[in-house]
């Protein structure tokens, strides 16, 4: 079992860094990581359980991927979702700037 997380655990770590890289990262990629990070029960048990944190490279990746504001086909509400449900536990200036943004005072 441990090794079973413990490739989960890579696969969204190195599935995050590929992200900053904004040559290479498409609209698509960003849109599945986003999906198996909040969909899959098995990826989002491993992000709550064992990287919290990385909530906030998610939402900087999308806040600041220059492509997916030039074609707005991804949803953030997603990532909305999941700080509002508080499923995450994990807070900081970035996700609760789009707590307040988007959450609070709905713009």
């Amino acid at each position: 079992m441990k090794k079973y997380y413990a490739q989960k655990e890579e696969f969204l770590l190195l599935s995050c860094f590929s992200f900053w890289n904004q040559n290479k990262s498409t609209e698509e990629d960003l849109e599945k990581f986003v999906e198996y990070c909040t969909s899959d029960k098995s990826y989002f048990s491993v992000l709550q359980l064992t990287f919290p944190h990385l909530l906030r490279y998610i939402i900087a990746a999308i806040a600041l991927n220059k492509t997916l504001h030039n074609n707005r086909n991804f949803d953030l509400f997603k990532l909305v979702e999941v700080i509002n449900r508080k499923i995450v536990n994990h807070t900081d200036a970035l996700t609760e700037y789009i707590s307040l943004l988007h959450i609070e005072y709905d713009f």
